[in-house]
């Protein structure tokens, strides 16, 4: 949805982020092209085309990374999950967080009810209790130095994604 699809190549990858940081210097929009998301489409990297590669950098620079830089901002003392029903948009949770027995949301897309009722109990929780005795949130993770959130559905705890060398760059390296 947030990608170009006329992006095909190496120039047009460091062009559209040139375009979208113009204060970035080329040197920058370089690494970012060469180092952090390179050119790679062999199944090394988190992608295995040009779009995907495209995709990947941009959910990380402007969604998936955010999240991280909070949760190490808050010296990974934060609770957290990884809303991981496909087909993955951002802000889909959104119905999960407003649901009120829904079988679909704005996109038309499924809602498993019983997940909703989990997200809200943590939101409700959280509101009321905190992260003490007796609140569902205590069933998050602490993030921690391995970076652990829980993944809806399943509700298993995971490491977080973005916690990898591509967002510490958008978070650090960028405009060093």
């Amino acid at each position: 949805m947030f990608t170009n699809p006329a992006v095909q190549d190496d120039a047009g990858f460091k062009n559209f982020f040139q375009s979208l940081m113009p204060n970035v210097p080329a040197a920058k929009i370089n690494t970012l092209a060469s180092q952090i998301y390179p050119p790679s489409f062999s199944g090394s990297q988190p992608y295995t085309t040009q779009t995907g590669r495209l995709t990947r950098a941009i959910g990380e620079a402007f969604i998936d990374c955010n999240a991280f830089g909070l949760n190490t901002a808050f010296n990974n003392a934060t609770r957290g999950y990884l809303f991981d029903i496909c087909p993955g948009l951002h802000a889909q949770d959104v119905g999960y967080t407003f649901f009120n027995g829904e079988t679909s949301d704005s996109l038309g897309l499924l809602i498993d009810a019983g997940a909703a009722g989990r997200v809200q109990d943590w939101i409700v929780d959280f509101t009321i209790l905190g992260d003490g005795s007796g609140s569902s949130v205590t069933q998050l993770p602490v993030y921690g130095s391995t970076g652990q959130v829980l993944r809806v559905p399943g509700f298993s705890s995971v490491q977080d994604p973005a916690k990898n060398q591509r967002c510490r760059f958008w978070l650090n390296d960028l405009t060093s």
